[in-house]
């Protein structure tokens, strides 16, 4: 699987950059090796955590899949239950945790690498809006990442392949932060709050993936599909999750909200 996802990301990469700048060959590695990392990385944020709180679980499994990204993501397995709500806590949050801070810096530094394109916007299809993040880097008027066959426009530029991966990155992380079912965010959940509160925050999740638009209405299904199975929970559900813990929740919410897609 891993070396099927290198080879859809790569053709992937290969074909939509031409405004970059880059070969079509570099541009391909550069953007397989920049979204596996980031999925890599969010993984291993999962699979290390899991591994010191003694929880067995697999190797990250890597699923390709079509453009415009290559791939349908990454995931571990579980097979044994977390000892207690503290580990299940930093087993859901150490993901998105480590796999926003690498596509945060990928933004930032596929951003710096805009390259002036006469190619116009609108000859793109429009997919999901840039993030909220993006408000927080200088010198950035437009909002809209627009993908086309011909390449990837960004406001007028292309975009490097590393600036790709870095949004989509931030598009895994806001979805994965959604507390439901078990996505990260619902692991996390399930560490904090009881079973009847978890219920409203799923429908609250599926609420907000079908406000945001027809891009997500296939992952708000699956969401719905996913929640029709009981979190299994940690081995103690007896015990509740520090204080730090808590407080990292906070934390938490403000990586989903840098994540969110803006609409304008």
């Amino acid at each position: 699987m891993l070396i099927a996802t290198v080879a859809t990301t790569f053709i992937t990469g290969y074909f939509s950059f031409p405004e970059s700048g880059l070969s079509p060959i570099l541009s391909g590695a550069i953007f397989s090796a920049a979204i596996l990392t980031v999925l890599g990385l969010h993984e291993m944020g999962h699979k290390i955590t899991a591994n010191r709180k003694r929880v067995e679980a697999t190797s990250p499994y890597f699923i390709p899949g079509p453009p415009p990204l290559g791939t349908l993501g990454a995931v571990i397995m579980q097979k044994s239950l977390p000892p207690n709500r503290d580990a299940l806590f930093d087993i859901g949050a150490n993901g998105p945790l480590a796999g926003f801070v690498v596509a945060a810096v990928f933004s930032v530094i596929g951003l710096a690498m805009l390259r002036p394109t006469t190619v116009p916007a609108s000859a793109g299809l429009s997919l999901i809006p840039a993030s909220w993040w993006y408000l927080l880097l200088p010198g950035l008027n437009s909002l809209n990442l627009i993908p086309s066959l011909t390449g990837t426009i960004y406001n007028g530029y292309a975009l490097h392949p590393i600036a790709w991966a870095g949004w989509a990155g931030m598009v895994v992380t806001m979805l994965n932060l959604l507390p439901a079912a078990m996505l990260d965010g619902g692991h996390v959940a399930r560490s904090l709050v009881p079973d009847k509160f978890r219920y409203v925050l799923t429908i609250a999740s599926v609420a907000i993936l079908l406000f945001q638009g027809t891009e997500f209405l296939v992952f708000a299904f699956i969401v719905v599909f996913m929640s029709m199975f009981r979190h299994p929970g940690p081995l103690d559900d007896v015990s509740s999750v520090t204080l730090r813990r808590k407080l990292l929740t906070v934390g938490l919410v403000i990586v989903f909200v840098l994540s969110f897609p803006i609409r304008v």
